[in-house]
């Protein structure tokens, strides 16, 4: 439930798109390709997006991270929020979803900003570990499964005050549903949990989309 949101008001909802989302028109173009193409539901929202772009704005983010590129929405919006000379890792297990999409990093002049990495997520941080690459900013909206492997070796990643989003911590409402007890919840339940006695971080999670966990490396 990515692309939708968690408000059961339809009409605050837009609202609030209206009066928030301020993406770019290459941007939204992409969105709304994507919004028409197959797993739309998988799609990150655009008010979610708005807040990572701003995010990354308000850290002046040099180096940062995507786990889970999908169709380049978040890729490319982030992109844009880097400086000229700032560098996005993007990182999935195939490039089936994004070949289609690429011709808009292209139209928005940030295709030089993004080193695509196509192979488990796990190995691409590994590399970006030896290669003693430090991030400013992570965002993370991958397989479920691996999502607390992905926030541990994140954090190897992140500067001191850097930051990670996590998207879909609140899984369609299901993690505060006891009767869910399948892997994908149980491991979600999880991750929140860890992050919410972690010391080394301070924490939040955000009801926007589907629920994001943000936080800070102390």
């Amino acid at each position: 439930m990515s692309i939708n949101t968690l408000l059961n008001n339809q009409n605050l909802q837009t609202y609030i798109d209206e009066s928030s989302v301020n993406l770019s028109p290459i941007t939204m173009e992409l969105f709304e390709h994507a919004k028409s193409d197959e797993y739309s539901h998988m799609l990150s929202s655009p008010n979610q997006i708005q807040m990572i772009s701003l995010i990354i704005k308000m850290l002046n983010a040099k180096q940062i991270l995507e786990v889970g590129v999908f169709r380049g929405f978040g890729t490319l919006a982030m992109a844009e929020a880097l400086s000229d000379d700032g560098k996005i890792y993007a990182c999935d297990i195939n490039d089936s979803f994004i070949k289609p999409y690429i011709k808009y990093w292209e139209k928005a002049n940030v295709k030089d900003k993004v080193q695509l990495y196509i192979a488990p997520a796990l190995e691409t941080l590994e590399k970006l570990q030896k290669d003693g690459i430090k991030l400013d900013f992570i965002y993370i909206d991958a397989d479920k499964e691996n999502y607390i492997n992905y926030y541990e070796e994140s954090l190897k990643l992140l500067n001191q005050g850097g930051v990670i989003a996590i998207d879909n911590v609140l899984w369609s409402g299901k993690v505060a549903d006891k009767n869910h007890i399948d892997s994908q919840t149980e491991t979600i339940r999880k991750l929140n949990s860890i992050i919410h006695n972690d010391s080394r971080v301070d924490a939040c999670i955000i009801p926007i989309g589907d629920g994001v966990n943000l936080l800070r490396k102390r």
